[in-house]
């Protein structure tokens, strides 16, 4: 690979640009590139059938610490076992398979999906001895990682692996090995911290498969299991309701004896002014003793900062003792009159939290975090401690349009400026045309997140600071967070709860910072601890939005995922609590509304992208379709893109080359010889012998960052240095072209293509040289 790269050039030959499977990385030389063929499947070269003698004899299979087993509707497997004591690795088995001397080969392994559990732990390929990919977070994943839901009950799925193609050069077979780990913790700073003990039997592992075409064509006969069985679930009753309100007044009975209480559960206090469950309900002393824990955290603060800036809070600081000067506005007078309890200075209260809101808007303007999840708390923050200096201390306050500044920018209806000097000059770090959110919708993160996308929670939250307690009408923030929210709606995808009934799951498989399979069960918006699963249709009151909380309630999904607030002892869940039943009336009170969330089998087919984030998602007929273009390119373009392909029967999930084109800087991030994050140089490794990188030295030229823009020193992440302008990717029968550029059009090259169907479009196209792609559009061919 060429290190400086032209604009619009495609990164290898016109040749190699045809050959889909082959990963062009500039090492080891130019391997030969055969022809393509006309769909990016193909069937297997070769299979091992794990716990078939015949099989693994042929194989040359070696295991340590593994069984054979019946498994899965009576196919055979294999299994590892911890090793005694448990460690970090458990058992193995290494064998011998057939590869293509001259592209890139991919590996899948065959699982079934009904095994469910942490303590399955993680299974790892090795090629040679080395391993491939990282423990987290890579672009190229574990073959395995088990999570507490069952990732597909009743079938088997099957999850595709590239390997590096200077491990296959010239070979017609290679050493593979499967190792099972336990868990990580990806926030562990400590080997003992970030990798946890295998401690129980691993999944059962069924097939492995090498080919050379980056979709793989099952063989007649090859087990998947059938479509499950469409069922609802039995109806549930409301009583859980009840449930809530009686644990939300034994919290706030419980919090009014504390000595002290976090900013939740003080703001939950104050929400219980106005319930008349609550022990708060119209309670001067209630009043009083909200003042008393914001007195407390005031005296804290006074001696230590990170009271603000390091707190639970987060990136909102002081932001709810804003809400609460907000919420009980017109109430709290007598007790902000008085002075703080035991402040060594005598001062009013009033006075106080005026100081303390100053200093928390003023501290955040100035430390504004950049990924969008991060930066909507500290919108939160910063409006709403000004929203609250606006009660107590008018004068302090900034304007209305300068405060609601920083929430437009939070929803990407204005440019990120980033932080602010003590004179209040934008620091524009990432130039003047980057928005946090993409104008389809989508955070920015850097490119498409599940579970890190879904901050419709904070947009609700962000949505009240402004709209709430008889506050600023927004409609053009209402419009975008529901724009925010529609998009959302894009990546549910009908299937079934662990118990087997039909439900709605989240797309996590192709997110930049997911691991964990399948995702949540989510129609609008997801219950967490800021947020419940009726909160944006009762909030924003949209038909769609309505219609997709309505869908939930014909599936009886709500009263199940609702009991984490009745039983959850915690003031951050309490505070959401507080709210669920003024929502729920809400909720029941809107009318009809014919509309289904997009992945639901019954809706029509569609096809929907977002180029900024390099990420795509479609219904096609009996099929759902999902990829992710830019994927986990860092430091530079790594040529790799990942999909997971959803049927009836079964799902495939995959990270396979692709082509994409860009105007490059000349230089190149060289991958390095990390094992557990790509992106975590002091990563701490597992005991054992030193294990290496089968991906190290895979090179990924720069992408060149928009005019004005510094692109940042090798190696550091920032959001263009491995996006290009332009990807061609195939899998299966899907030949897809991104144009990602805002003012150039290209070419999809559809030599050797097949006579196809324009999803986006319904027409049928003829294999020719191309088809032109318009800026910031995305073309998708289906072979017929």
């Amino acid at each position: 690979m060429a290190e400086n790269i032209g604009r619009r050039t495609i990164l290898s030959s016109a040749a190699a640009a045809m050959a889909a499977s082959y990963l062009d990385v500039g090492t080891a030389g130019a391997a030969s590139r055969r022809p393509r063929p006309l769909a990016a499947q193909g069937p297997a070269l070769d299979t091992l059938v794990f716990g078939d003698d015949a099989s693994e004899t042929a194989h040359d299979l070696a295991a340590t610490n593994s069984e054979s087993l019946a498994g899965g509707l009576g196919q055979s497997a294999r299994r590892f076992l911890p090793t005694e004591p448990a460690g970090t690795w458990g058992g193995n088995a290494s064998f011998a398979m057939n590869v293509d001397p001259a592209l890139t080969n991919y590996v899948t392994l065959k699982l079934w999906g009904e095994e469910a559990g942490s303590a399955l732990g993680r299974l790892q390929l090795f090629c040679d001895g080395k391993q491939v990919g990282h423990h987290h977070l890579g672009a190229v994943d574990p073959l395995d990682v088990a999570w507490q839901e069952k990732r597909l009950p009743g079938r088997f799925f099957f999850h595709t692996l590239p390997l590096p193609p200077w491990s296959t050069q010239g070979r017609t077979t290679v050493r593979l090995e499967i190792r099972a780990m336990g868990q990580v913790n990806p926030y562990g700073a400590t080997a003992t911290d970030f990798y946890k003990n295998l401690t129980g039997p691993s999944r059962g592992v069924y097939q492995i498969y090498t080919h050379t075409e980056p979709a793989l064509t099952l063989a007649s006969g090859d087990v998947t299991g059938s479509a499950p069985a469409d069922r609802v679930r039995p109806e549930n009753a409301s009583a859980i309701l009840d449930e809530i309100d009686r644990a939300v007044a034994t919290e706030h009975t419980d919090w009014l004896d504390n000595t002290s209480l976090n900013l939740w559960g003080v703001l939950s206090l104050a929400a219980g002014y106005d319930l008349p469950f609550s022990p708060c309900y119209r309670s001067e002393a209630a009043l009083e003793r909200i003042c008393f824990f914001i007195d407390v955290l005031y005296n804290k603060w006074l001696t230590d900062p990170a009271q603000m800036t390091g707190s639970d809070q987060q990136w909102e600081g002081f932001g709810r003792i804003g809400l609460v000067m907000t919420a009980l506005d017109g109430h709290l007078d007598g007790a902000l009159a008085k002075n703080v309890t035991g402040a060594t200075t005598p001062i009013t209260r009033r006075a106080a939290y005026a100081n303390m809101l100053v200093a928390s808007r003023d501290y955040w303007r100035q430390h504004l975090p950049t990924y969008t999840n991060q930066y909507i708390g500290a919108a939160i923050g910063i409006y709403s401690c000004n929203r609250g200096l606006t009660v107590i201390a008018p004068d302090r306050a900034l304007s209305e349009s300068k405060a609601r500044h920083y929430v437009h920018q939070a929803v990407g209806l204005i440019p990120f400026e980033g932080s602010e000097n003590a004179s209040g000059t934008p620091s524009w770090p990432l130039g003047k045309s980057y928005y946090l959110v993409t104008a389809k919708g989508l955070t920015r993160e850097l490119g498409y997140v599940g579970l890190y996308g879904e901050v419709i929670d904070g947009l609700i939250r962000l949505y009240d600071a402004v709209h709430g307690w008889n506050g600023v009408t927004d409609e053009a923030l209402r419009a975008r967070v529901i724009t925010i929210v529609k998009a959302r709606s894009v990546f549910r995808y009908q299937a079934v709860d662990t118990d087997g009934y039909r439900a709605m799951r989240m797309e996590t498989v192709v997110g930049w910072r997911d691991s964990t399979y399948p995702g949540e069960v989510v129609y609008a918006q997801r219950n967490a601890a800021d947020g419940h699963a009726l909160q944006a249709a009762a909030v924003l009151q949209d038909e769609a939005l309505t219609g997709y909380a309505q869908q939930m309630m014909r599936d009886n999904q709500l009263f199940p995922n609702l009991d984490m607030f009745a039983t959850q002892r915690a003031p951050r869940y309490g505070l959401t609590a507080a709210r669920v039943r003024r929502d729920y009336d809400t909720f029941r009170s809107l009318p009809a509304s014919p509309t289904v969330l997009p992945g639901s089998w019954s809706a029509p087919d569609f096809l929907w992208a977002d180029e900024d984030d390099g990420v795509l998602a479609l219904k096609n007929g009996e099929e759902f379709l999902y990829a992710s273009l830019y994927w986990r390119a860092r430091y530079g373009v790594n040529n790799l893109a990942r999909v997971h392909r959803v049927t009836r029967t079964t799902e495939h999930s995959a990270t396979v080359a692709m082509q994409p084109q860009y105007e490059g800087t000349g230089e190149v991030y060289i991958e390095p010889d990390l094992i557990a994050q790509p992106h975590w140089a002091g990563a701490p490794v597992p005991a054992g012998p030193t294990l290496h990188q089968a991906w190290a030295g895979h090179r990924q030229p720069l992408a060149r960052p928009p005019a004005g823009i510094a692109g940042g020193a090798v190696g550091k992440e920032t959001p263009w240095a491995g996006r290009a302008s332009f990807y061609r990717c195939a899998y299966g029968r899907y030949l897809i072209g991104m144009n990602a550029f805002a003012d150039t059009a290209y070419t999809l090259d559809t030599r050797r293509w097949g006579r196809s169907r324009n999803l986006a479009t319904g027409q049928v196209v003829t294999p020719g040289d191309g088809l032109r792609v318009a800026p910031l559009t995305t073309v998708v061919l289906y072979l017929v």
